[in-house]
C-alpha cells in the first residue's frame, strides 16, 4: 500500500501534486472529471489544487489502495459534503468494508474451487500417462 503523502500547507499545481503523490496528471485529470476532487484555476488558466483538494486526494487514495472503486469512492466524498456527520461517513466506510470482505471471500472460494479442478485434472494426466 502506497504511503499517505502529508498534505502541503499551500496551493499547489498539477504537476506536483502528481509527483508527490506517484501518480500520472492524468489520474488527478480523472478524479476531478468525476467530481472526487474540486480545482480552481489560476489566471493562466492552470489547475490549482488548495489544501482541501490535497485533503481529498489523501482520501482517494488511501481508498483505492484499500480496494474501494471509483463510485465507492465517489459515495463516500459525497458523504463529506455540509451536513453530513463523521458518523454517517464512518457507516458508509464499514459498509463498504464489508462488501469488499464479502468479495474477498468469494474470489477466495473460486480460486480454491479453480485448484481443486486443476489437481484434477492433473491427476487425471498422471492416471493416464501411467497406464500408456
Amino acid at each position: 500500500m502506497k504511503e499517505i503523502v502529508r498534505t502541503l500547507e499551500s496551493p499547489c499545481g498539477i504537476s506536483e501534486l502528481a509527483a508527490r503523490h506517484g501518480i500520472t496528471v492524468e489520474a488527478l485529470r480523472y478524479y476531478e472529471r468525476e467530481g472526487l476532487i474540486e480545482t480552481s484555476r489560476n489566471t493562466a488558466g492552470q489547475r490549482v489544487y488548495d489544501v482541501a483538494a490535497q485533503d481529498a486526494l489523501a482520501v482517494i487514495l488511501a481508498l483505492r489502495g484499500a480496494g474501494f472503486g471509483i463510485r465507492e469512492i465517489a459515495r463516500f466524498m459525497a458523504l463529506k459534503s455540509p451536513g453530513t456527520s463523521a458518523e454517517q461517513r464512518l457507516t458508509a466506510a464499514e459498509a463498504e468494508l464489508a462488501r469488499l470482505r464479502g468479495e474477498l471471500t468469494r474470489r477466495r472460494e473460486a480460486i480454491d474451487h479453480a485448484e481443486t479442478l486443476l489437481a484434477d485434472w492433473q491427476q487425471e494426466i498422471d492416471e493416464y500417462r501411467a497406464h500408456h
